[in-house]
């Protein structure tokens, strides 16, 4: 890199060049002197070796004006026993704590000037008034162009709620050289509360969706047209609060995106076969080890005897023993069935490196008691059916603890700790066992756990206690019902449960309860989303991977959401100003424009828009990006007449030809599709588990799934545009069982935990949270409006269902900052703690992705090239996409297009936001959409995206409405 002809600084070299160098973000230091700068024009000349990114760091070059010679860098995470402190940094909405919790200040300080200079890093903690509460100091050496890392001081957060500031500064013995001053907020928890409305009634309604969903307990392979579960592919599941892999010896517990074992960590791929695998949470597993029935020998068999979106049962089948084995989405444990007489946990833990409990707790002799675990373990007089382990002082756990609950249904004879976790029950066999992480995914502080050692704290025990009431009882798949009111604009959802009876040793008196899906409590505390329960709901203290976990007594929940539905049957219109008013050189832009597409792209049948990365995907037609199908038909009110019937011909051969084309594509297509797909059928048809026909585009994975809901609700929308656009509902009635079994898709992947679908028919959540949720609630609505159209009033209901809830779990995944940051947040040493970091310092909001196993996290997928992405945010802009972001999400929609974020390190988003995102999504961008489209039309976009801008900035000269489509 040169300077108006000086050398200035490089990185890398030629010709090996260095892997990754496109996401390195460089600095270099230029003295404001005439030597360097110049008055006017300065030259700045860079050589790159191409590669990723043309060997360019990922943004545009810019100079900016130093005013200090101090850079300060903090950490946000620091190993060992304070793993699970928070530290404080510059990034202020960051520093917000609880009373009394432990605070870390760990960070570097670089100078780009001056010599080594010893001194000492101080930081306060001072009160509102200025007075210093707090302060810790610890020494370093200042070196140029270095950086210096001080040890981490320790602090705790103040006692009572209010405004501090923390100040650092650095000084040698002569003088202070570098002082920054930061905000610090002491608040309450956050409180997750669920609304009542006692008016409701607990009862089942019309409509049942749980019959047609797996969730992601469903299937992931296929064989002969069927979605099989295939045990000699890797595969692992995720419950509540953690994971089992179930094969190949014996089922696998494991938490994943905690920290890799230290010993013999698998690969994904090990954990997950199934394409997607790279972005399910299994970056880092924390292995308990294996489940086996003891003196089972080898496994003969596995098989999957029952599953639903609620459970999936495993039966198990050894040389000597059997074993049941039972995961569930709607309470935290896993249950363990079998008559062996005795059962073995955590076996093979020292092969990962975790190891095993070293300490336990129960009710002895109807006392407290709680010392080491080992074989002498007083387990044959328990007076309850309950006992905890945890590991304080084993070696691996020396940043977090994961406490077990486990409940018996038989008294134990005996317990060992000899390379497992073994009891013994004599003859009468196991029976039943439930274990669970005490504390779901929330990890404790090793400093806490180990203080248990001799007293089980009061709080720990009221825990144990309740839970082994609730399982002794545990709530068992739930039968959804729901009913839709478009005059009353609600939609109420019931979920009705059976309760199985441990009916143990002990006689536990049971705890039936009904559990809440754990995204309610974070969609409703938000209030962005009105809506109540039928009940007062008890807040269980448990964070699992979605969200808290609520329950209300009794055998069912009744959930009520309020005015979502007007999304479904209103759609927009904009009412023009007089076509005299309307700037003639737009319009005759856009004409224009329209034309070329009319004699380009659009004579192509079919068209490159039905291609997506080498495959046949109609879905694609709406746009992976900005604009597609939707924006021409768009289009059509501004043009001119000639044009708009010209294309509409060429419309009705592009959809009814072939949006729903099943054969093989001519050979004209041979030119878009890979090659192995050229002489497949267009069209991939499987048979669900629940004997539904699923219909879908053929992918380029090995098994199907991967983004097929996602683009079969564009294909919807497609169907649904050109049907109401161009006169097209005669093809739709008369293909409208083939529409539904595309439909299908999305109902298929509908999941409890959430409430929502997945982007895959396998289960398997494959994007980055938004993306496909948004897309989905569109082509559920626009399914519903067709269904409407054609008088099919139930699938316009069950469509119109699935449409909110896409809308509520996309306020779920914009809702979750504060809960991830207090009950799951991630240690140092996980390999996503860069990415974690990175999204929690840059954006004051950020959204979070949904993963089965990993629960909902931190970051994107692909954090640093994706968080400031606008098509990760809104991915297709569709009209039924971008209201509810105006209107429902429009704080988070605001500061995700903050131009304050230009800043942000690897923001590739840098060019003016489109008029159409101005018009139909901001209320409070500097820019009006028609300065936005003066400041783009020169720019090299597609003729599609030119003709959205035009269309969006003449919108914004009229008004929107909205028109109803129906009320009852």
């Amino acid at each position: 890199m040169y300077l108006n002809g000086k050398f200035l600084g490089s990185f890398g070299s030629y010709p090996k060049g260095l892997h990754g160098s496109s996401w390195v973000r460089r600095k270099y230091f230029v003295p404001a002197n005439g030597k360097w700068l110049k008055a006017g024009k300065n030259t700045l000349t860079l050589f790159v070796y191409p590669g990723s990114s043309s060997g360019m760091y990922c943004g545009i070059p810019s100079f900016k004006e130093v005013d200090t010679f101090f850079f300060p860098g903090f950490k946000l995470k620091t190993k060992g026993s304070e793993a699970l402190a928070f530290n404080l940094s510059d990034a202020e909405h960051l520093n917000n704590y609880r009373p009394g919790v432990p605070l870390n200040l760990e960070m570097n300080l670089s100078s780009i000037h001056g010599p080594e200079q010893p001194g000492v890093l101080t930081a306060e903690i001072l009160n509102s008034e200025g007075k210093v509460l707090q302060k810790a100091r610890t020494k370093g050496t200042l070196r140029k162009g270095f950086k210096t890392h001080f040890a981490p001081l320790k602090f705790t957060a103040p006692d009572k709620y209010g405004n501090y500031r923390f100040k650092m500064s650095f000084s040698t013995p002569t003088k202070t050289l570098w002082t920054k001053s930061c905000a610090l907020t002491v608040s309450k928890p956050v409180k997750f509360t669920l609304p009542v409305d006692k008016k409701l009634k607990n009862a089942p309604f019309k409509y049942n969706v749980s019959k047609d969903s797996t969730g992601h307990f469903g299937p992931r392979h296929h064989k002969n047209g069927k979605l099989i579960y295939d045990f000699s592919k890797a595969d692992t599941r995720g419950t509540l609060a953690f994971s089992i892999r179930p094969v190949p010896e014996a089922p696998l517990l494991l938490m994943p995106n905690v920290n890799a074992s230290p010993k013999n960590q698998p690969k994904s791929n090990e954990f997950l076969s199934a394409k997607g695998h790279q972005y399910d949470g299994f970056v880092d597993g924390w292995i308990f080890g294996n489940i086996l029935p003891g003196g089972s020998g080898k496994l003969v068999k596995t098989e999957v005897s029952t599953a639903d979106w609620g459970e999936i049962n495993w039966n198990y089948t050894f040389e000597k023993s059997k074993m049941l084995l039972t995961a569930s989405t709607v309470h935290p444990a896993l249950r363990i069935q079998t008559q062996s007489p005795a059962l073995q946990l955590f076996s093979n833990a020292d092969y990962y490196g975790t190891g095993l409990p070293t300490h336990a707790a129960a009710i002895v002799n109807k006392k407290l008691f709680s010392t080491k675990l080992d074989s002498k373990f007083p387990i044959s007089k328990l007076s309850e059916n309950w006992m905890l382990v945890w590991f304080s002082g084993n070696p691996a756990y020396t940043q977090f603890d994961i406490p077990w609950l486990i409940v018996f249904k038989h008294k134990v004879k005996s317990v060992s700790t000899a390379g497992n976790l073994a009891f013994d029950f004599g003859k009468k066999g196991a029976g039943e066992v439930l274990i669970m992480p005490l504390y779901g995914v929330t990890l404790q502080r090793p400093l806490v756990t180990a203080k248990w050692q001799n007293s089980l704290p009061e709080e720990v025990v009221s825990k144990c206690r309740k839970w082994s009431r609730i399982l002794a009882a545990a709530p068992e798949s739930p039968v959804r019902t729901f009913q839709v009111d478009f005059a009353r604009d609600t939609t109420t959802i019931n979920d009705r449960y059976t309760h199985r009876l441990l009916n143990d040793d002990w006689k536990t008196v049971p705890l039936k309860v009904a559990p809440v899906y754990p995204l309610l409590p974070l969609i409703l505390s938000s209030g962005a989303i009105k809506g109540a329960v039928h009940a007062p709901a008890l807040d269980l203290d448990y964070a699992t991977s979605h969200g808290p976990l609520f329950s209300i007594p009794g055998n069912g929940v009744t959930v009520q959401f309020k005015n979502l539905l007007h999304y479904v049957n209103e759609v927009r219109v904009v009412k023009q100003p007089p076509r005299s008013k309307l700037p003639k050189e737009m319009i005759a832009r856009l004409n224009k424009l329209m034309m070329r597409f009319l004699h380009g792209p659009l004579k192509e049948h079919p068209g490159k828009w039905l291609f997506w990365r080498g495959k046949f995907v109609p879905g694609n037609s709406e746009g992976e990006g900005s604009c597609g199908f939707s924006d021409v038909l768009e289009a059509f009110r501004y043009c001119a007449s000639n044009i708009t019937a010209k294309q509409k011909i060429e419309f009705k051969k592009e959809v009814e030809n072939y949006f729903l084309y099943e054969g093989v594509l001519p050979v004209s297509a041979n030119k878009y599709l890979l090659p192995k797909l050229r002489n497949k059928t267009a069209s991939a048809k499987v048979l669900s588990p629940t004997g539904k026909k699923l219909y879908t585009f053929h992918p380029n994975e090995d098994d199907f799934g991967i983004d097929s809901c996602c683009w079969e609700a564009l294909r919807l929308y497609g169907l649904w545009d050109y049907a109401r656009t161009c006169k097209g509902y005669p093809f739709i009635r008369q293909n409208w069982e083939k529409i539904k079994y595309y439909y299908n898709m999305i109902p298929n992947s509908h999941d409890w935990p959430l409430g929502i679908s997945f982007d895959t028919f396998s289960g398997i959540r494959v994007g980055n949270g938004l993306q496909e949720t948004g897309i989905m609630h569109a082509g559920m609505t626009a399914m519903a409006r067709m269904a409407h159209e054609l008088k099919d009033f139930e699938t316009r209901d069950r469509a119109s269902y699935y449409s909110v809830m896409q809308l509520c779990g996309l306020l779920g995944a914009m809702s979750a900052n504060a809960y991830l940051r207090d009950y799951r947040p991630t240690v140092a040493g996980n390999n996503r703690e860069t990415e974690t970091t990175y999204c929690e310092y840059y954006r004051k909001i950020h959204y979070s992705e949904f993963n089965e196993n990993g629960g909902f996290t931190q970051y994107v997928m692909n954090a640093k090239g994706l968080l400031n992405s606008r098509g990760s945010y809104v991915m297709t802009p569709l009209p039924e996409v971008m209201r509810p972001y105006l209107e429902i999400f429009s704080e988070q929609t605001e500061d995700f297009f903050n131009p304050a974020y230009e800043h942000i390190p690897f923001n590739r988003s840098l060019l003016p936001i489109s008029p159409k995102t101005r018009q139909y999504m901001l209320k409070k961008y500097p820019l009006s959409a028609i300065e936005l489209y003066q400041r783009r039309k020169n720019f090299a976009f597609d003729i599609l995206e030119h003709i959205t801008d035009i269309c969006a900035a003449l919108d914004s000269l009229g008004e929107v409405r909205y028109k109803k489509l129906w009320n009852k």
